[in-house]
């Protein structure tokens, strides 16, 4: 019968069972627990919790309920296993079900795990089963942004011990019924006679055992043809419940094979934890590629019942059957397995190859979690650390990798990080993978600093500076506060937000966080102070009664109480559980800026605009201490008692370390080279760190007063540095907007560095090809050798922001205009300055204009072709052609398209990009107007010509960059692909590629004749300036941390 016409045709989409782990083959026994549980969830209750102790059958019940009413929940039923992760398990659901998220790469967990929960707010008939749960206080906290019970849809969940103050009903899985028990011992028979089932129920009269044991029982029974319930009577024979698990256990332990499966079993015994060991990680160890002969080897383990196996092949063994084979491996054999997986594991990591697949297939969150478990067996192995750094510090670039769209992109970051880290093997044989794959990449050749091994990981995500950052006390955890009005918290290890605090309206300036990492607190721009429980991610309460802004907030749990410094020029001091004010501190004569206080709350130190320190006793508001010399605003301070009261300070551009206790006299800490905006100690008082404008983080020994190394990265002031407890681990926070950890453990201090100390605004060659001119905002221009990256010679004589460069087409001069409101010209063989032409500061050629987004715009400049004119532009006014003998202008190019914010020449055009999206195109002879091309939907921020005129590219801030054939007059290709603002374009010399760079902190090649991209480059840092180096598939860059990037197209056809 066919479809009338009017009938709607529907297609109905199958329903989510997103379940991964097998059924128990023999479950038995549990139907009334089942109706209940049914009867429960379709009832008014939304939730319900199965405990009981280890082995009594929860996991084998929950899927049961999963399997047998799938089909009352037309939303879906979706599985968690907790102790592998409930962030990553709801991710992981989240794109099973198609979700997809946009935003910081960084962020994307986060972001995936919110939408997947508002997802399940959408499917109130869906069913999420959480098993496993350690802690069932979690169920109502916040995870990644939303609280589990508070879920719209039915929540399933399990645990070992009942809770005592959760708030979810529960029920406490009881023994199984004698008869049930030797229901699950038959099934590991075929055809049990009448004798057979006799034995069976004396052996469960006699023994109540667990579902768990009896199911061990069950296996040993059907591996081999022959065996009997009289045979496991026999053994079983005088023993108690006790003395019975353990030969049932003996008895499944002795029927796994001798070799792979036994060392397996003992690998996994070796793990720990309750998380589920992927196939993958356990390969590893075992000697054996990841792949499907190990994921077979892993799921035939689960026939002996001794190991718990889901259907990607991760396993884990029982906790009870943990110990007891924990209990049985011989010493020696464990040593020499471990010893073995060890090595094992260094050959694994050293097979570029095999880890690249493995990122492909299963992402390097995944990846990167197993080499961090494993690397531990591995300590010591060569090739392991070096292969682990280079994996972390890129693992945000590799985040949504896609292997079939990038096959170079993975051995190209590797390689470049290796070779900063100064892994040479590593570097090695990533350039040999490379060489063979034959696909176009981005080597880096060189560049102008080297970044020391300590910069761990970049954490992005907030929207604004950043002002406050602290570490938990286990150091897993990192808070920070920003411009934005949150507060985010960081896993550190998966390098990821876990969630964001939000409620604050104003930008948020102080924060601390508790010693067990459950309570923080924070201060805003407003006035407010909130508490924060961070288990719920919710404010427990506010604290009112400053009048100025929060500028610091310091914890003193042992006497519960909370400290809070403010521009109103009080410090306040606050009872952590009423939220009472308990005490004013009254005395600075200017705002204070920072306070910190001892672990038992005995004493206060606050730091004010006043330039004094002052130390309080807080119990009666005393002021024991003040220092006023030497008198310099300070902006932070930190404290730490330690048998002493130690202090340390901002002070200039130096650190201020004070005992006062002691009464010994202040001492200055020098070595940063602009203020010092923040500190912070260990514990112990014994390591500090220091934060500055200059973009560094400083890392000093207190106890010997010497620096251990300088911390490179930020391409901003750092506004914001803590500590983790055992001093290995320093977090920042700065101006960039960005969280930047740094391990210590394997921090080597980079060398002087050549490069600019601001960012790079603009850079230049000679016509040749042979030297490079970069300009910066540190007012100095370098001139470097562009095929080897060597320094040649610094210019200096501006005395602000250099921002624009040009070379004369004879390759003998370098003209700069600064901010100073000076163009000057340089001779490039001497480095002299020979010409200087002078106008009001702020208002000569190259001067520097703001927009709305406070971002600095770009000052063309531009040489024709005999070296007497150069084009560019003052502050808010249009371009002007000056003479460069005269010293006048002589032309200016006005338009109606908004005021430029770039500009390109090539022969007698001129095009310029504004502010609006359009791009005015003049004949610079006349002057004139000749057109404008309109299609961009934001700001240009860079144009283009190609080498012959024919063509102008524009990248704008709508993301895209456009290619117009100027004869016609129209766009012939829009490329997408960045995911920020493009700043920046290069032509290549072969007149095919273009280079672009975009605030999303990549450098891509595009094949014009194609629209497609080529290659791609994830940078550190955002780079301000593109041009082509010598050859036809040269690229040098300039970043916003002032590093100047030489870099080479490789494989391109």
């Amino acid at each position: 019968m066919s479809a009338s016409k009017n009938m709607a045709i529907r297609s109905f989409t199958p329903v989510p069972f997103l379940v991964r782990r097998p059924l128990a083959p023999a479950f038995v026994g549990r139907s009334r627990e089942l109706e209940l549980l049914h009867a429960v969830l379709r009832g008014e209750e939304r939730a319900i919790g199965i405990c009981g102790r280890s082995g009594a059958g929860k996991t084998a019940l929950a899927l049961a309920y999963a399997n047998q009413y799938r089909h009352a929940y037309p939303g879906g039923v979706y599985w968690v296993d907790a102790p592998s992760g409930c962030d990553e398990g709801f991710a992981a659901l989240a794109r099973a079900i198609g979700l997809r998220v946009e935003g910081p790469l960084s962020d994307r967990r986060r972001q995936l795990v919110q939408a997947f929960a508002k997802a399940l707010h959408r499917r109130p008939d869906a069913l999420l089963v959480i098993d496993g749960v350690p802690d069932p206080a979690a169920l109502s906290a916040r995870v990644l942004g939303f609280v589990p019970a508070e879920l719209a849809c039915r929540l399933l969940f399990t645990m070992r011990a009942p809770p005592g103050n959760l708030l979810l009903p529960t029920f406490e899985l009881g023994p199984l019924a004698e008869e049930s028990r030797v229901e699950l011992l038959l099934s590991g028979l075929e055809k049990p006679d009448a004798a057979e089932v006799e034995q069976a129920r004396r052996i469960c009269r006699a023994l109540a055992l667990d579902p768990l044991v009896v199911s061990i029982a069950a296996g040993w029974l059907a591996r081999k043809p022959g065996r009997s319930a009289a045979d496991l009577a026999e053994r079983l024979a005088g023993a108690d419940v006790a003395k019975a698990r353990a030969v049932v256990m003996q008895l499944g332990w002795d029927d796994v094979p001798e070799g792979e499966a036994r060392e397996l079993v003992a690998l996994l015994s070796m793990c720990g934890g309750q998380e589920l060991v992927p196939a993958a990680r356990l390969a590893w160890l075992a000697g054996r590629k990841p792949g499907e002969p190990a994921l077979a080897a892993v799921r035939a383990l689960a026939a002996t019942n001794l190991v718990d196996v889901d259907e990607a092949g991760g396993a884990r063994l029982w906790p009870d059957v943990r110990a007891f084979v924990e209990g049985v491996l011989d010493p020696v054999f464990r040593d020499e397995l471990r010893t073995a997986a060890a090595s094992s594991l260094g050959r694994a990591l050293g097979d570029v190859g095999n880890i690249e697949s493995e990122i492909a297939e299963r992402g390097i969150a995944a990846v990167l979690a197993d080499v961090r478990a494993s690397s531990a067996w591995a300590a010591g192995v060569r090739g392991v650390a070096s292969m682990r750094g280079a994996l972390d510090l890129e693992a945000n670039a590799l985040l949504g990798w896609d292997a079939a769209r990038e096959p170079a992109f993975f051995l190209q970051q590797l390689r470049a990080r290796a070779e900063e880290l100064e892994a040479t093997k590593l570097a090695t044989a990533l350039e040999g993978a490379l060489t063979a794959r034959r696909s176009p990449w981005i080597r880096v050749r060189a560049r102008t600093s080297r970044r020391g091994e300590a910069s761990a990981r970049v954490l992005e995500g907030h929207a604004a500076k950043v002002n406050a950052v602290v570490v938990t006390r286990d150091g897993r955890l990192a808070l920070s506060a920003s411009d934005d009005r949150t507060v985010r918290v960081w896993d550190l290890d998966a390098g990821q937000a876990l969630f964001v605090l939000t409620g604050h309206v104003s930008p948020v300036r102080g924060l601390a966080v508790s010693t067990d990492g459950r309570t923080a607190v924070s201060g805003a721009a407003d006035g407010s102070l909130f508490v924060w429980d961070l288990g719920t991610a919710r404010v427990t309460r506010q604290l009112r009664g400053h009048t100025g802004t929060v500028h610091a907030v310091a914890l003193a749990e042992g006497a519960g109480t909370v400290v809070s410094a403010s521009e109103d020029g009080t410090a306040r001091v606050w009872s952590l559980a009423t939220g009472e004010l308990v005490r004013t501190l009254h005395g600075h004569t200017g705002g204070v800026q920072g306070v910190a206080v001892t672990a038992d709350g005995r004493f206060c130190l606050s730091a004010g605009d006043d330039a004094t320190l002052g130390l309080w006793e807080v119990e009666t508001g005393r002021l024991g201490k003040a220092l006023d010399e030497p008198a310099s605003p300070r902006a932070a301070v930190s404290m730490k008692a330690a048998g002493r009261v130690l202090v340390a300070a901002s002070h200039e551009d130096a650190v201020l370390c004070w005992a006062p206790l002691d009464g010994s006299p202040p001492e200055l800490l020098p070595g940063h080279t602009d203020g010092v905006t923040s500190v912070g100690m260990t514990p112990d008082g014994r390591f500090l760190a220091s934060g500055s404008w200059d973009r560094t983080v400083r890392v000093w020994d207190l106890d010997a007063r010497i620096p251990l190394g300088v911390l490179h990265g930020h391409a901003q002031g750092v506004q914001a540095v803590a500590l983790s407890q055992n001093g290995r681990t320093v977090v920042s926070g700065g101006e960039d907007r960005t969280v930047r950890v740094w391990d210590l453990g394997s921090h080597v201090a980079p060398g002087v560095s050549e490069g600019h100390r601001e960012r790079v605004s603009a850079l230049a060659a000679t016509p040749d090809g042979s030297f490079v001119v970069s300009a910066s905002f540190d007012d100095t221009l370098r001139i470097w050798d562009a095929r080897r990256g060597e320094l040649q010679g610094v210019l200096q004589g501006h005395v602000l922001w250099v921002h624009g460069v040009a070379v004369t087409p004879d390759g003998q001069r370098v003209l700069s205009a600064s901010v100073d409101g000076s163009l000057r010209v340089w001779d490039v063989a001497t480095g002299q300055l020979t010409w200087v032409i002078s106008y009001l500061p702020g208002r000569g050629p190259g001067t520097m204009s703001l927009g709305r987004s406070g971002v600095p715009l770009c000052a063309p400049l531009l040489v024709n072709d005999r070296a007497t004119m150069v084009i560019t532009k003052s502050q808010e006014g249009p371009l002007g052609a000056w003479d460069l003998t005269e010293g006048q202008r002589v032309r200016t190019y006005t338009t109606t398209s908004g005021d430029p914010l770039c500009a390109a020449r090539v022969g007698n055009r001129l095009a310029a990009g504004s502010a609006e999206g359009q791009v005015a195109l003049w004949d610079v002879s006349s002057g004139a107007q000749v057109g404008e091309l309109v299609g961009h939907e934001a700001a240009v921020r860079a144009v283009a010509f190609s080498p012959d005129g024919g063509f102008l590219v524009s990248a704008s801030e709508d993301h895209t960059i456009r290619v117009w054939d100027l004869g016609a007059g129209r766009v012939v290709r829009v490329l997408a692909g960045h995911m920020a603002s493009v700043g920046a374009l290069a032509w290549l010399g072969d007149s095919r590629h273009l280079v672009s760079a975009s605030e999303d902190r990549t450098i891509r090649v595009w094949d014009l004749a194609g629209g497609m991209p080529v290659a791609r480059l994830v940078v550190r840092d955002p780079v301000e300036a593109l041009i082509a180096g010598p050859g036809g598939r040269s690229i040098v860059a300039g970043d916003r941390a002032g590093h100047v990037l030489f870099l080479e197209l490789e494989g391109a056809s």
